[in-house]
């Protein structure tokens, strides 16, 4: 990736000559040519991260899983709908190895130096007082503790579905379809060896995929409790805030800020509560077997929490 620092004698907002020359940009005789570049510069600012590339091939996911779902309940074309599934499936895969290598790092950071804990609301003590308000500006008791528990839920959550995607592809993986037998005589690692390698112990990948999604379930439910509490603090400081005769400069921007931060807490609301009936779904042992939820439910709850997201 380039740097996006522009280069002396360049204007940032055209691209290199080269790029321009073949796409006649920024030529006002093609217009549409400018409007492809702008579509393409888009793209391109939407997926620089892991996260948002991550969110981007969930959205994409998740519509064709819609798609797939629907044209099944029409019985209009199921060739169709079987290649959509299958796109949603294949791009299912592709996400877990963006976790692993982006999430499970960022989880052990977290946890090591508890960046995830919910923070205290800032900046606004010279605009309010009274115990009463400076009450709302820490987060309460369940909501820290809650907070607390974020980063270990996917220390959990990150390996549990790495293992359940390779024994998805690899059944015979961890398996030893003779382990060699037990003898009275057998050491300590001996027999520690013989247990790894038996297949019977390590289950197959759809029970591996319940546990992981068990550590998913539990961070849903701590982030909605992080989230009402933020919420309801924010709240309860702007409130308070816009109600102060103070005249202090930086009132309206300071609103402005929590504003926005409410706004972000709301939506991740939104997001986890959507979260929560799929999580619980998938969390379960029978999950595809017997299934608690129908295919149209899932799929619906998890492509309105990508749009929301």
């Amino acid at each position: 990736m380039t740097s996006s620092s522009s280069t002396p004698g360049i204007d940032a907002d055209e691209p290199p000559p080269g790029v321009a020359a073949s796409l006649a940009y920024p030529s006002s005789r093609v217009p549409v040519m400018r409007a492809i570049y702008s579509a393409i510069k888009a793209v391109d600012e939407c997926n620089r991260s892991a996260s948002d590339l991550d969110k981007n091939i969930k959205l994409l996911g998740y519509t064709c899983e819609m798609a797939s779902v629907f044209l099944s309940m029409t019985s209009s074309s199921p060739s169709l709908a079987k290649g959509l599934a299958d796109v949603h499936l294949n791009m299912s895969f592709s996400r877990y190895a963006i976790r692993l290598l982006n999430g499970l790092p960022m989880s052990l950071v977290a946890a090591a130096e508890g960046s995830w804990e919910t923070p205290d609301i800032s900046g606004v003590e010279e605009y309010v007082e009274g115990d009463e308000v400076e009450e709302h500006l820490r987060p309460g008791r369940a909501a820290l503790w809650a907070s607390k528990t974020l980063s270990w839920s996917m220390l959990g959550y990150y390996p549990t579905e790495f293992l359940a995607f390779a024994k998805w592809q690899f059944p015979g993986l961890l398996h030893d379809s003779t382990p060699p037998p037990r003898r009275a005589g057998d050491g300590p690692l001996t027999k520690l060896l013989a247990a790894v390698r038996d297949g019977r112990n390590w289950r197959d990948g759809n029970w591996w995929s319940s546990v992981s999604c068990g550590f998913w379930l539990w961070y849903i439910v701590a982030d909605i409790v992080v989230q009402v509490d933020k919420i309801r603090r924010l709240k309860a400081v702007i409130e308070a805030i816009e109600g102060s005769d103070k005249d202090a400069a930086g009132k309206d921007s300071t609103v402005e800020r929590l504003r926005a931060e409410l706004g972000a807490a709301q939506n991740m609301l939104l997001r986890e509560s959507l979260f929560l009936l799929p999580g619980l779904h998938y969390a379960l042992p029978g999950w595809a077997t017997d299934p608690l939820l129908p295919r149209w439910a899932v799929g619906g709850l998890m492509f309105g929490e990508a749009v929301a997201g």
